[in-house]
C-alpha cells in the first residue's frame, strides 16, 4: 500500500497542507468548511480526469450523494450519449473497509443509466466489490484511498515529482540491460 504519509503534496498554505494531510490519512475533518474541502477537491479532481458538469450537492436531502458529474459522449452522439454519474465520497482511516451495505445505499439511488462512483481513503471489502460488480444495470466504480492517490499522481494533480538519483536503481537496471543482451546473443 501507499503511505499517503510520504507523498508530497502541492500546497499554498499550511492551512490546507493540514486539510489535506488529514483528508488523505482519514483524520476527522471537524468543521463544515474542512469536510467541504473534500468535495471541493474531488470536483477538481473529477474535472480533471475528464468528467464535466461536476458540482457539489447540498450538505442536506442529497441521499448520500455528495458530487454530480456528467460525461459526454463521442462525436455527433456527444448530446445524445450522456452519462450521468453519481458520486459518493468517504474519507475514513486507509486501514477501514468500506462495506456492502454503503454500495448498496448508492445503488439504490442510482436511476436507470446513471453510474455511481464510490470515492474513499479507505479500501473496498471482498463482499463491497462484488456487490459492485454483480449487476451491470447500475454500475459502481470503485475508487479507494490507493487508486486515489495513484491516479493523482498520474494526473499530476497535487502531488509534486522530484526526481532522486541512484546509483543502485542505475546499477540494477544496467546489469538487468546487460543480462538481457548476453541471451539474446545465445
Amino acid at each position: 500500500r501507499l503511505s499517503y504519509k510520504r507523498c508530497k503534496v502541492w500546497n499554498t498554505s499550511p492551512e490546507l497542507a493540514t486539510t489535506t494531510r488529514n483528508l488523505l490519512n482519514g483524520n476527522a475533518l471537524k468543521t463544515p468548511e474542512q469536510a467541504q474541502f473534500m468535495n471541493e477537491a474531488l470536483k477538481d479532481y473529477l474535472q480533471a480526469i475528464g468528467l464535466e458538469e461536476v458540482e457539489v450537492t447540498q450538505r442536506s436531502k442529497d441521499h448520500g450523494i455528495d458530487l454530480k458529474a456528467t460525461r459526454k459522449g463521442v462525436g455527433d452522439l456527444s448530446n445524445a450519449d450522456i452519462t450521468q454519474y453519481l458520486i459518493q465520497a468517504k474519507r475514513y482511516k486507509p486501514n477501514t473497509p468500506i462495506s456492502v451495505a454503503q454500495i448498496r445505499q448508492l445503488k439504490g439511488v442510482l436511476l436507470s443509466g446513471q453510474k455511481g462512483i464510490f470515492i474513499t481513503t479507505a479500501y473496498f471489502s471482498k463482499q463491497a466489490i462484488e456487490e459492485a460488480e454483480n449487476d451491470n444495470t447500475r454500475p459502481i466504480i470503485l475508487i479507494d484511498g490507493e487508486k486515489l492517490i495513484t491516479s493523482c499522481i498520474d494526473h499530476e494533480i497535487g502531488f509534486i515529482y522530484h526526481p532522486t538519483f541512484s546509483k543502485d536503481a542505475l546499477d540494477k537496471f544496467l546489469h538487468k540491460a546487460s543480462n538481457e543482451g548476453k541471451e539474446k546473443e545465445t
